[in-house]
């Protein structure tokens, strides 16, 4: 097992108010409130937009969140894509130009990098089997299976080399997890018709239907994470992978 438990509130502000109400003529007096410093990783993550491929973040330095005194954070999200296009060749500049400016504000910063339907193509290219999947927006879209060998064995190398950059960064607040979803989440399929595709490739692999693959090919993930960053905090951003009451208790 896990020796820590990853521990992360979002969006949240500690106020602590003192003081006493006291009794002075026909009226009340209220002092006025003293709020206390959130304490150490508690307070707002300011999300950005993800550096994707399509839509690549230009500047971050021109961004108001790393001036703003209420930003205890950044929520730094870009895609597999964006950060290894072709195999062993890393664009680490937008995450490394993040950790710099959260240094030179004061900020922790965090990290998620996407697979799933933002996998680079030269991984289905070195044979992880191309699953296309149906996005809510409508597209069709190839992404990996999390018990492909291929995939994992790419995966692996590229959050190794993530972790040897950046895991013992202190200003790192945390790691979402990716690698078992189409996105961040972990939702994989929407459609009847997907979850009837993938229970067959599953079934092609030994397994009894897509659930009982996708299952331990997160677990693997998780481990991964696990073994990588031995520092830094990571987390798993939940979605049910079919939208079924058997995907909900998976």
């Amino acid at each position: 097992g896990m020796n820590k438990l990853p521990l992360l509130l979002l969006g949240l502000l500690a106020a602590v108010v003192t003081g006493s109400t006291t009794a002075r003529g026909n009226g009340f007096h209220n002092p006025k409130p003293a709020f206390t410093k959130p304490p150490r990783n508690l307070g707002v993550m300011y999300l950005l937009p993800s550096d994707s491929v399509e839509r690549p973040i230009k500047d971050l330095s021109t961004l108001p969140c790393w001036t703003n005194p209420n930003i205890h954070g950044v929520a730094f999200r870009t895609q597999w894509s964006r950060v290894e296009p072709s195999e062993d060749s890393y664009f680490w500049s937008n995450l490394d130009l993040c950790a710099s400016l959260a240094q030179a504000h004061g900020k922790k910063f965090s990290i998620l990098v996407t697979a799933g339907v933002t996998t680079p193509e030269w991984v289905f290219e070195a044979g992880a089997r191309r699953f296309d999947v149906s996005e809510q927006s409508g597209d069709v879209s190839p992404m990996p299976l999390p018990w492909d060998n291929v995939f994992q064995t790419k995966w692996n190398s590229f959050v190794s080399g993530l972790a040897a950059r950046y895991d013992t960064n202190p200003n790192l607040a945390y790691v979402v997890m990716g690698g078992f979803g189409r996105r961040a989440e972990s939702f994989f399929v929407t459609t009847e018709q997907d979850q009837i595709a993938m229970d067959a490739l599953a079934k092609t692999s030994g397994y009894s239907d897509g659930l009982s693959a996708w299952l331990p090919g997160t677990k693997w993930v998780i481990g991964k994470y696990a073994g990588h960053f031995t520092k830094a905090p990571f987390i798993l951003d939940l979605g049910a992978p079919y939208p079924t009451n058997a995907g909900n208790d998976t």
